[in-house]
């Protein structure tokens, strides 16, 4: 495991990020960027009944940054996304991947019961594998990891799908992956050229916000995730942004807390595929019907887009 993962796993409690973590993450990302990429596929392990809970701060937390009002449901929220973290580090580690080259894509959550909820104090599981790890084409990969969070009783409560892709793969680095299938991950090519569905249609809510410019800090302090890109602009611009941009599991819980609280009803499965930058203080539109949904700039460009469906 690596350092982060050891300290989630010995204090067995979840809290916002604080103290010495700051410098054990940024220690991996560092070490992370300045890997020289070799791929290992061998390598990797996977992680068995990793016990966690969350403490009472961190889902005040959540709820704080998602706004929840006294009467609305944060049950679908990802508050296990920290541990999640932590696996993914210690797959990109041992596969001996170069943070730089890499760039998440989407999830897929299936919530087992309609009744899921995530409450502080509760103990849970933690179970995570690599799924898949293909390539695409000459010198892209795709990263298929699976997750499962289970009660304490052993029941399982949902089961997470996060896709990767791992740029810039020289040919030494391709012949050790297997080829994926045609059709296997076509949906994930050329995904930054999405058109919108639901701009114009009659039968689509749409609502207009602004993120504010310091979200990305305050979600990466209750995930975990404080990648640079994300909470410095100048981090950003280096990497050929406009500006920082909010992570991809923080718009995932943006659209499963307003989908849940607009339509009152339980979401038994949930899909989030990334396009384009969500860049925070700037006018953004989300758009959805029963279901579908869609994140898109003032221009009708789509930054993100999904599909749900409701037990």
């Amino acid at each position: 495991m690596s350092s982060l993962a050891e300290s989630a796993a010995q204090s067995g409690s979840l809290k916002t990020v604080s103290g010495m973590e700051f410098a054990h993450y940024y220690f991996n990302v560092i070490r992370g960027v300045t890997r020289k990429q070799s791929l290992s596929p061998h390598k990797i392990v996977h992680w068995e009944n990793l016990p966690f809970s969350l403490s009472d701060k961190l889902v005040q937390d959540w709820k704080g940054v998602f706004q929840v009002g006294e009467e609305q449901s944060a049950a679908a929220f990802t508050y296990h996304v920290k541990i999640g973290r932590d696996y993914l580090f210690h797959v990109l580690s041992a596969l001996g991947a170069n943070f730089l080259n890499v760039m998440y894509l989407g999830v897929n959550i299936k919530y087992m019961a309609s009744n899921v909820v995530f409450h502080a104090g509760e103990n849970y599981i933690f179970n995570a594998q690599v799924s898949d790890i293909a390539l695409l084409n000459h010198n892209r990969a795709i990263l298929d990891l699976k997750g499962e969070i289970r009660n304490s009783a052993g029941e399982l409560l949902l089961v997470q799908s996060d896709k990767i892709f791992i740029n810039n793969l020289n040919k030494v680095d391709t012949e050790k992956l297997k080829v994926s299938q045609a059709d296997q991950y076509s949906e994930f090519r050329g995904l930054s050229k999405q058109t919108t569905q639901l701009a114009n249609r009659s039968d689509a809510l749409q609502k207009t916000f602004v993120l504010p410019r310091n979200m990305g800090y305050r979600y990466g302090l209750i995930s975990g995730d404080l990648n640079p890109i994300h909470t410095q602009d100048i981090f950003s611009r280096m990497a050929g942004h406009r500006r920082s941009f909010v992570q991809g599991l923080y718009t995932a819980n943006f659209a499963l807390h307003t989908l849940i609280n607009e339509s009152g009803r339980a979401i038994r499965e949930f899909e989030l595929k990334l396009c384009n930058p969500i860049y925070t203080g700037v006018p953004i539109v989300f758009a959805h019907t029963e279901d579908r949904f869609e994140f898109l700039d003032q221009k009708q460009k789509v930054l993100a887009f999904g599909i749900l469906k409701a037990f």
